[in-house]
């Protein structure tokens, strides 16, 4: 049995949870439309099952050589989006007669909610897509100008694509029967591979201005697993 499917698409709303989202001014949501966090613009899902015919049709060797079944999953897609935001609160400067000059913080807009999105750099929505371009910084915090007046930046929500992710997994199942369970009773036994060809899948980019880190990857998913198991059956 072999399943393949493509899926090509876009996701777009203001808020793609109740919890984590970066709010710039709950009086314009219009700020906050942009692509959702569980936006993948590609996707390649395909699964496989198959029964391994035995080279001896009967027997003690039909009962060792029978009975095998192997089983994939493979996805390959797109990177999901993330934000550029900045989580300082909003620090006025000022000049001898008191008048505002600039914003050494963030909150940009000065509402006392933080993660505003800073002003589009110049590059605008284009980023390197190279494995070492994630891991070294795919941009800095200095290409984001910052809003020196109390404004929302003009950066959009969700602009920028993470690392895509290709993973296989495989399963391979053998079937004893087992009559003193009764007419169905059989014992299974399976070993599971998760990623199984080991590889790195890098993490989602820092986007927030203040960190160390920011616009780097700096973890990854997990390597390659493997278990053991035995079903029961009656």
């Amino acid at each position: 049995l072999f399943q393949g499917a493509y899926t090509f698409g876009k996701a777009i709303d203001t808020g793609s949870s109740f919890s984590g989202e970066h709010i710039v001014d709950l009086s314009n949501m219009r700020l906050n439309r942009g692509r959702s966090r569980f936006d993948v613009r590609h996707k390649y899902a395909m699964s496989l099952i198959y029964d391994i015919p035995s080279p001896i049709r009967n027997g003690p060797g039909k009962a060792i050589l029978g009975g095998w079944q192997l089983g994939s999953t493979t996805i390959l897609q797109a990177g999901s989006p993330f934000n550029v935001n900045c989580g300082l609160p909003f620090q006025p400067t000022f000049d001898a007669d008191g008048n505002m000059t600039g914003n050494n913080g963030c909150d940009f807009n000065a509402d006392g909610f933080r993660n505003d999105y800073p002003d589009a750099p110049s590059f605008g929505s284009t980023i390197p897509t190279t494995r070492q371009a994630y891991l070294d910084g795919v941009f800095q915090a200095s290409d984001f100008p910052r809003p020196q007046t109390v404004r929302p930046g003009t950066l959009g929500r969700n602009v920028y694509s993470n690392p895509g992710y290709a993973n296989m997994d495989l399963n391979l199942l053998k079937q004893m029967p087992f009559p003193l369970l009764g007419e169905a009773g059989r014992i299974d036994f399976r070993a599971e591979f998760f990623n199984l060809l080991n590889r790195v899948n890098l993490g989602g980019v820092s986007g927030a201005l203040q960190s160390g880190n920011f616009g780097r990857v700096t973890n990854t998913f997990g390597a390659r697993n493997v278990q053991f198991g035995i079903k029961v059956v009656f």
